[in-house]
């Protein structure tokens, strides 16, 4: 019973996020929508602080799990996050918005590294030679590149389409690995 209590919190939690603004969610509102009362929450989360971090963890990894499990494609695998972040505008734009900007900011680049560094951890680079350094650097000049792509998205409300724009930054990855092919980095 427990576990359900508190997969019901995390569930009302975001579902007020996309209700409200992150800074105006209260342990009242959380334990109001899941007819629980406040010590029931506390009994699961320190504090909404923790309970932000959870959920956004949780959320982090499904759409890490999906995209690692589901498909070995780079441009497939890129398009996971903005396609979360679509459908769940109003809770993105409500944690945009709030204080915790930077923690979410900071998990949106694990994600994406991790993603980066698996995704050139299995990359037919037979024909490469590729050093640890090498791929270090590639791994990193793609999830910044990424990540700050995502972030000036998000920053201008979702204005363009990032979808096409990360096929064509996978496209130019694909082009430059081949361009790689016969040299040593």
């Amino acid at each position: 019973m427990t576990n359900l209590t508190k997969v019901a919190i995390k569930e009302a939690y975001i579902k007020l996020l996309n209700e409200k603004p992150l800074d105006k969610i209260t342990v009242r509102d959380i334990a109001e929508k899941c007819k629980i009362n406040r010590n029931t929450f506390y009994y699961h989360f320190h504090d909404l602080p923790s309970l932000f971090e959870e959920v956004a963890l949780d959320e982090m990894r499904q759409i890490s799990d999906s995209y690692s499990k589901k498909t070995p494609r780079f441009i497939d695998d890129a398009d996971s996050f903005p396609g979360y972040v679509v459908k769940n505008k109003n809770a993105i734009s409500n944690i945009r918005n709030s204080s915790n900007r930077k923690f979410y900011e900071n998990i949106i680049m694990t994600v994406y590294g991790e993603f980066t560094k698996d995704f050139i951890d299995n990359f037919d680079n037979s024909d490469i030679q590729i050093t640890y350094k090498g791929k270090d650097l590639i791994v990193d000049l793609l999830n910044c590149e990424i990540f700050g792509q995502v972030i000036k998205w998000l920053n201008s409300d979702f204005d363009y389409d990032i979808i096409e724009y990360l096929h064509e930054l996978c496209n130019f990855f694909y082009k430059l690995v081949d361009a790689l092919k016969n040299s040593r980095i």
